[in-house]
């Protein structure tokens, strides 16, 4: 009855985690707000919900909600796009000279 208690408390951090990142992205995505002081834990309460899951089958799948968390693993891809994107017209000029 524990682990049940454990994985649907932080299931429940998750899901609220989630939604507040979805909002925070799409007040960016419109030049509202810049970020959000929960980015990662999304993803990192997800990921403890399923693996304290009592159900073995499902622990392999942990990684599913740093996934679907938008302020997880895609913010993370989008972070690390955008410093690139913004550092390579300063090496292409660097290479012209």
């Amino acid at each position: 009855m524990l682990s049940w208690s454990a994985t649907a408390a932080a299931g429940l951090v998750w899901l609220l985690c989630a939604l507040r990142n979805g909002r925070t992205l799409w007040q960016a995505s419109r030049g509202r707000e810049s970020g959000s002081p929960i980015l990662l834990l999304g993803g990192l309460f997800g990921a403890m919900a399923v693996l304290w899951c009592p159900l073995p089958q499902v622990r392999p799948w942990f990684w599913l909600p740093a996934l679907l968390d938008g302020g997880s693993l895609p913010a993370l891809a989008w972070i690390a796009w955008t410093h690139y994107r913004s550092r390579r017209p300063a090496r292409q000029k660097s290479r012209q000279r």
